[in-house]
């Protein structure tokens, strides 16, 4: 074998090397969406108090009843994992029952532990689509 086909096999083998550990090394990508779902018989709004741009795109939602409504997406690099606690990325999120002056809604939607967290779709290295959702029904307005 020469040294010249040596060299060509080498090179071949380092940049194959390279592309492997290029594509195995490459972070995952999740898309993420925090869901509020109205199965109630009530127009609702929502209002998101300072959230962060990065993940709202509106300060304020009309989820009309039994309808649902993305109130924040996210997709890029990162893992699932980054948001199974549903953060509201927000200082608070406060609702209204639309046409009705005496009704009030009792969740309260800033309690992490009222949403739900799901995998929707697993892919490499923990990445995926995944939601939060909180489900709202006539039981919890008042």
């Amino acid at each position: 074998m020469s040294a010249k086909s040596t060299s060509s096999s080498f090179a071949f083998s380092l940049f194959i090397s390279i592309i492997i550990v290029q594509l195995t090394s490459c972070d995952p990508g999740v898309s993420y969406a925090k869901i509020i779902q109205n199965d109630s018989d009530y127009d609702i709004s929502i209002v998101v108090h300072s959230g962060e741009p990065y993940y709202y795109s509106a300060d304020s939602f009309y989820i009309e009843k039994h309808s649902e409504e993305t109130i924040m997406a996210h997709s890029g690099l990162g893992q699932t994992l980054e948001f199974e606690d549903c953060s509201i990325y927000a200082d608070s999120i406060t609702s209204e029952v639309m046409s009705s002056d005496s009704l009030k809604l009792t969740y309260d939607l800033n309690n992490l532990s009222l949403w739900n967290f799901s995998i929707l779709n697993k892919t490499y290295g923990s990445g995926g689509t995944c939601e939060c959702r909180i489900v709202l029904r006539n039981e919890q307005i008042e």
